[in-house]
């Protein structure tokens, strides 16, 4: 009996304890907060807030001018594409808009009737030649006018010796005309006394009108001269007429013509200054897809990213889509990086910094995921040590979710089940 008394004693003081170490852990667990936490897997992702290199449009790679992680200045050259096709047609179109200029500078001075200039400097490849062959042909254009005016002006020389002649002529008949006329009235005077007869006076009739009808013939010849000598003077003015009545009508196709020109050189120059990939930010070169010259690149294709100087890497983590609504900008968080493991680096401190608008589903998995960005904060830079976050380093990361009681983690599952088997359905 006084056994059984002595051992209940340690019973009652072990169940009393037990007892106190329940109601403890009770009170512990519905009482005191812990810091809780949404895990999701991820890697480093330095590309996010890069700037891609993509040709606008399908080509063979020239020239790689750069390696992979050469720090570049905003607008140095990356990659050159192969211009040699719009190289043949920017030539093409040049050669045509120097010859529209040197040929719009020799008609202005076939229409303006002034001395062809001397060539000036220009940059633009062949215009001094074209202009050259422009100033030649206008000589030789100055040269066969010049023949025909000469031909027309000795054609009017002629006619105007031949109407010299014929007034020479006409001079003559008139003073032969005068003769006969004055001895026509003497004859007739002494016909009238019946001192002559009349065959005397019929051939002084005869000769007068011979003399008549020779100057009627000089007189028609004079005026046909005069008429031709007209014709060769229109002649004249008309070749003058002709050739700026040209001159403007090919200026007038020209000035049309230049401006169609200068648009298709504008196009070229662009899609020529196109193939040159140069970096739009200054930073440094990740993600170079070709090394030498000989591949072919797609329009679109990103050949290279550039990353901007003083930006620190981010970090995309694949969080399960149910846990969304816990995660918001700005939310503190904890990185933790494999690979640093062994090299002491502490976690490292970060914050979210953006969320995807859609959830992805992961094609292993099946499970819906949505991503969400964080950067590090400067502490978390700090703790680095140096050391550099490279593209592609997995990260195990912890976003801050608020303090939570150890109770609710362990009736979070219960609770959540009653509630979907207590809802209607």
């Amino acid at each position: 009996m006084k056994r059984a008394l002595d051992a209940r004693g340690p019973l009652t003081l072990g169940l009393v304890a037990a007892l106190l170490l329940l109601a403890g852990v009770g009170v512990w667990a519905a009482q005191v907060p812990l810091a809780g936490a949404v895990f999701a897997p991820g890697e480093v992702d330095t590309t996010a807030l890069g700037r891609p290199v993509q040709p606008p449009e399908t080509g063979i790679v020239a020239v790689v001018a750069v390696v992979e992680g050469q720090r570049l200045e905003a607008g140095d050259l990356v990659i050159r594409l192969d211009d040699s096709t719009l190289q043949h047609e920017w030539d093409l179109v040049t050669a045509q808009w120097v010859e529209a200029l040197a040929r719009q500078q020799r008609l202005r001075v076939e229409r303006d009737g002034t001395g062809f200039p001397p060539p000036a400097p220009s940059a633009e490849p062949g215009m001094q030649a074209a202009v050259l062959a422009q100033r030649r042909l206008f000589e030789a254009r100055a040269l066969t006018l010049r023949r025909q005016q000469a031909q027309l002006a000795q054609r009017r020389l002629q006619i105007a010796a031949e109407l010299a002649g014929l007034e020479a002529q006409t001079r003559a008949i008139e003073a032969e005309s005068a003769l006969i006329a004055t001895d026509r009235a003497r004859h007739e005077a002494l016909r009238d006394q019946g001192l002559t007869t009349g065959a005397r006076a019929t051939e002084l009739a005869r000769e007068t009108a011979r003399m008549q009808g020779a100057r009627a013939m000089l007189e028609t010849r004079s005026a046909e001269l005069r008429g031709q000598d007209a014709d060769l003077a229109l002649q004249a003015e008309t070749l003058l007429a002709t050739r700026r009545e040209e001159a403007e009508t090919q200026l007038a196709e020209i000035a049309a013509l230049l401006p169609e020109l200068a648009v298709r050189r504008a196009l070229l120059a662009d899609r020529r200054a196109r193939l040159e990939l140069r970096a739009p930010i200054a930073g440094r070169v990740l993600g170079l897809t070709v090394t030498g010259p000989g591949p072919m690149v797609a329009a679109g294709d990103t050949v290279a990213t550039i990353i901007p100087r003083d930006t620190g890497p981010t970090v995309t983590l694949n969080l399960r889509a149910d846990d969304v609504d816990r995660v918001y900008p700005g939310q503190p968080a904890t990185l933790r990086i494999p690979a640093f493991a062994a090299a002491g680096v502490p976690d490292l401190a970060a914050e979210v910094t953006d969320i995807a608008a859609a959830a992805l589903t992961d094609p292993h998995s099946g499970a819906r995921q949505v991503r969400v960005r964080l950067a590090l904060t400067p502490g978390g830079q700090a703790a680095l040590r140096g050391r550099a976050l490279l593209p592609g380093m997995s990260v195990q990361g912890f976003i801050a979710t608020g303090p939570r009681t150890p109770l609710g983690y362990l009736l979070a599952p219960v609770t959540e089940a009653m509630q979907r088997a207590l809802r209607e359905p």
